[in-house]
């Protein structure tokens, strides 16, 4: 069998979508520490095989990438290009990409320079006029050079001349086509409101008496094809030019399909996994990938795969499966990041220092994470068999250093540079040696929820103290806004500043001043959040918040990546994303990037919380109540 990529859109309707602006970040900011190269700038909406080691990508936001495939990495990429979000590409034999897709709620095609990473917008005729949702969904060209079809919501389905994409011969005035594939120089297959038909490119007549039945349809150039008769039974592998050969296989909710150029496997990403299928005998080797926004490329000559997951390109080997991740620097969604010196040191699957060195915990990680503040130690807690952990590691040589094991489960964790560490659990917080001795530090007194310096907070029912280390007994107290039970806390890595988050509202205190010293109301409820003496940084869905503390200025830069995970060490800052990605930015680089943003009146906090048992009648919402020993 002779087959190649096809990589098409399944719906038979599209819906229109509007630009999604680039992340400045990635494409605008100097990074530090980490270059991202195995992490496209946006997640892929198509692919396309150039030759038999680049392909290229039609981003979200209208972004074009090219990736280096036997390396898994990005190689370049240029931000707004192309005026729209595309839909599907396909290459054709001169070399030049046509993409299609929605700008401006209409059909949209490109022609697209991959030397160049520039595209040209090209108008496209035979639209229906209805007001109907628009968008073409689906383009192939043929191997000869003489056709392309284009299909979408409101274009029939035709043969057209590559040159400007005028219609040359109608197949079919129908509109609502999809998938269109032309099959060894002499058919041309589409799906079509619940069919998969072949049409004679000679006659231009369907080249069956009757269409295959199938609720989706994903054809290869030779004649394979996917196709699902009815939603209960599994997807089918069928030979069109032999209807009585079909493999039943596992996959039962494509969304992309990638056959490899030699007809040998076939990659099937479904809504929550991926899996390689041998050809033809069906034989399944699932990938696990994160994420379901996937998208597959085999290169031109077969040699290579790779699979984007919400943007990490993964390397796999076409013949068993076997994935090979994103060299760095982290795998998964990033749980916490960290500046060590000039290195970077990021949590996610496991903890890596960007010098090279990793680690990993027994059972399943987090949800407390720490490292020193010069980076020399790492601090995890995790559980397995139901058992609670604090894991120490030397980061230098990876060597665990010191493990302790929690009844009453693991809240909080911190690391210092001379190898001692504190383990907070609900029955009080310890700090550690590397011989392992260990000492109780603070008597319990609510949920332990964070640890910095020499100071640990607890938290119970809005109420928060914070108590110094070696003190049992002497405490600071302040409330949250409306005695918010869920609201998170955060103090600076020295423990001089503490922030109480609720919402989208936030509370900063001097510590040693026992003093409040500014509130504010953000512009959307707070994700990860990082302080120190000056300012504090927050993320929110799609924008990156720098808060002036002492001018009470705040600028936010817009991200619509998912940041995860924050750290601030005076200029620098470093960023976790949800995708894998993290780095280290300059902040005044990052200060370039942001514009002035207003924050609203945060509103007072409750002289006390029900049941607090610190809180004295006549206490003053806007100070910590420094309580004396009992």
């Amino acid at each position: 069998m002779k087959a190649s990529v096809a990589l098409v859109a399944i719906a038979a309707c599209a819906h229109a979508t509007h630009p999604v602006p680039p992340d400045p970040l990635w494409t605008s900011a100097q990074l530090l520490v980490g270059d991202g190269a195995g992490h496209l700038p946006r997640p892929a909406r198509a692919l396309v095989a150039l030759d038999g080691r680049r392909a290229l990508a039609a981003l979200d936001g209208g972004g074009l990438a090219e990736i280096d495939l036997a390396r898994g990495e990005t190689t370049r990429s240029a931000r707004d290009v192309i005026d729209g979000e595309v839909a599907a590409m396909a290459r054709l034999r001169d070399g030049r990409v046509l993409a299609v897709g929605s700008a401006d709620d209409h059909e949209r095609a490109w022609w697209i320079d991959p030397s160049r990473l520039t595209a040209r917008s090209v108008p496209l005729d035979g639209a229906a006029g209805d007001d109907r949702v628009r968008g073409a969904t689906g383009v192939a060209a043929s191997d000869d050079g003489a056709y392309v079809v284009i299909t979408g919501v409101r274009l029939p389905l035709a043969l057209r001349d590559p040159k400007d994409l005028s219609i040359v011969r109608v197949l079919s005035p129908e509109r609502n086509w999809s998938n269109p594939v032309f099959v060894a120089g002499t058919y041309l297959v589409a799906f079509h409101h619940g069919q998969v038909v072949p049409y004679e490119l000679q006659s231009g007549k369907v080249a069956v008496d009757k269409p295959w039945t199938s609720t989706i349809g994903f054809t290869s150039p030779d004649g394979l094809a996917l196709l699902h008769p009815m939603d209960l039974v599994p997807l089918e592998l069928t030979d069109l030019h032999n209807p009585d050969f079909k493999v039943s296989l596992s996959s039962a909710d494509p969304i992309d399909v990638a056959w490899s150029p030699d007809g040998g496997h076939v990659v099937v990403v479904d809504s929550d996994r991926v899996v390689v299928y041998d050809v033809p005998d069906g034989i399944g080797h699932p990938i696990a990938v994160p994420g379901t926004r996937s998208r597959a490329i085999f290169s031109r000559d077969g040699m290579h795969l790779v699979i984007t997951a919400d943007g990490a390109l993964w390397r796999v080997d076409p013949i068993t499966g076997k994935a090979f991740p994103p060299k760095g620097p982290a795998l998964g969604a990033i749980a916490h990041v960290a500046i060590a010196g000039d290195r970077l040191i990021t949590i996610a699957d496991r903890w890596r220092d960007s010098r090279g060195t990793e680690g990993g915990w027994r059972g399943v990680g987090g949800p407390a994470f720490a490292v020193s503040p010069s980076g020399a130690y790492v601090i995890a807690s995790s559980t397995s068999n139901g058992d609670a952990f604090a894991e120490a590691w030397e980061t230098a040589t990876a060597r665990s250093i010191a493990s302790e094991i929690s009844d009453w489960g693991v809240r909080a964790v911190d690391a210092r540079d001379d190898g001692t560490f504190v383990v907070a659990t609900p029955s009080g917080s310890w700090l550690v040696a590397a011989d392992g001795e260990h000492a109780l530090t603070t008597e319990r007194w609510a949920e332990p929820v964070e640890v910095a310096g020499d100071r640990v907070v607890y938290a119970r029912a809005g109420s928060i103290a914070v108590a110094d280390l070696g003190a049992t007994q002497t405490f600071v107290s302040a409330t949250a806004f409306d005695c918010d039970a869920s609201a998170r806390v955060k103090l600076s890595r020295d423990g001089t500043r503490l922030a109480i988050v609720s919402g989208d509202r936030v509370a900063l205190y001097d510590v040693d001043h026992g003093a409040r010293f500014a509130t504010g109301r953000f512009p959307a409820p707070l994700g990860p959040i990082a302080l120190d003496a000056h300012r504090l940084l927050a993320a929110t869905g799609d924008r990156l918040l720098i808060w002036e503390a002492d001018s009470h200025d705040t600028l936010a830069i817009p991200t619509p990546a998912t940041i995860t995970a924050i750290d601030l060490r005076g200029d620098r800052v470093a960023l976790g994303f949800a995708d894998g990605r993290a780095g280290i930015w300059a902040l005044d680089a990052l200060r370039t990037l942001a514009k002035p943003t207003a924050l609203r009146p945060a509103g007072p906090t409750p002289t006390h919380c029900a049941g607090d048992p610190l809180a004295p009648a006549e206490a003053d919402s806007g100070t910590l109540r420094r309580i004396p020993p009992r």
